[in-house]
């Protein structure tokens, strides 16, 4: 997705530098009653969903040893 706005930093001047690690999540669709009734009710349950997602791709391209928290 290098052409999207977003990532586009040649273009754009508002775009996320390329070397920043930077990812588009889609979490649902606000106009679906029981998407929109979990993200906005079960907000701790969603987040849990983005780093459990975030941790398998991590771990999948062998990544997690070079992750530093602070």
């Amino acid at each position: 997705m290098s052409g999207y706005y977003a990532f586009n930093w040649r273009r754009y001047d508002h775009a996320v530098h390329p070397q920043t690690p930077s990812a588009i999540v889609e979490m649902g669709f606000l106009t679906n009653a029981s998407d929109r009734r979990l993200m906005t009710t079960e907000p701790g349950r969603v987040a849990q969903g983005i780093v459990g997602g975030i941790l398998a791709f991590l771990a999948s391209e062998d990544l997690l040893q070079n992750l530093h928290f602070w």
